[in-house]
């Protein structure tokens, strides 16, 4: 990713019984959805900032929590670029 930009995420995430919430992290947090176990997302965007460091990795962490409570989450993991 290069310094300054910023960046959509897009993606979808499922769950066999009912998604409570979807958190992206600094206060990005979805509680409605397409349909009780599937949401599509889209408009995500997080800016890369201008001082990051150059070869520094920038790290996004997706958390899914159901019904009952269970989390589960994926780390996207970026290498900074000029």
């Amino acid at each position: 990713l290069v310094k300054g930009k910023t960046y959509e995420l897009i993606g979808f995430i499922t769950d066999d019984t009912e998604i409570a919430e979807i958190d992206f992290g600094n206060n990005n947090k979805i509680t409605t959805f397409d349909t009780p176990t599937k949401h599509t997302f889209a408009n995500i965007n997080f800016k890369i900032p201008s001082t990051a460091i150059t070869g520094s990795q920038w790290t996004i962490t997706i958390s899914a929590v159901d019904k009952f409570g269970n989390i589960t989450s994926k780390r996207l993991t970026y290498n900074i670029i000029d």
